[in-house]
């Protein structure tokens, strides 16, 4: 895991497979209230069963947490877009994404905890990232 490219670009810090932020696919923002209910966030996670795509998300809702597990198993491409600084290791569970080149980290901030600022900014970052020009 020490191989995976990580560095500085534009706004902020990465670490994964920054092509993805070019990748010719269909994007898809994530965004899920934490007031969705369990019947909501169980379409959601129907919808991303098999995406071919690339995926956007902060993924700091406790919905967004549940879709996650289902993409971190699925093949879609996982784009997470950190609302505190980047975390120093990659955890088990984002391992094979990581080494199937399917994973990449943004964060904006360099040392910072979540805040609902942050949270904001991150899921602005999210929908530009997706409104962006394919």
């Amino acid at each position: 895991m020490r191989d995976v490219p990580h560095g500085q670009f534009e706004g902020g810090f990465y670490k994964g497979n920054r092509a993805l932020l070019e990748a010719k696919t269909p994007r898809r923002a994530l965004r899920i209230s934490r007031r969705a209910t369990d019947a909501e966030i169980a379409r959601e996670k129907d919808e991303l069963t098999g995406l071919d795509g690339v995926v956007f998300s902060t993924f700091f809702s406790p919905g967004e947490r549940v879709c996650l597990k289902t993409l971190l198993a699925g093949a879609a491409r996982i784009v997470w877009v950190l609302p505190m600084a980047m975390p120093r290791s990659i955890s088990a569970d984002w391992t094979d994404v990581f080494l199937e080149d399917r994973a990449l980290w943004v964060s904006l901030f360099p040392e910072e905890e979540a805040t609902r600022a942050s949270c904001e900014q991150a899921n602005l970052r999210v929908e530009k990232f997706c409104s962006a020009e394919k």
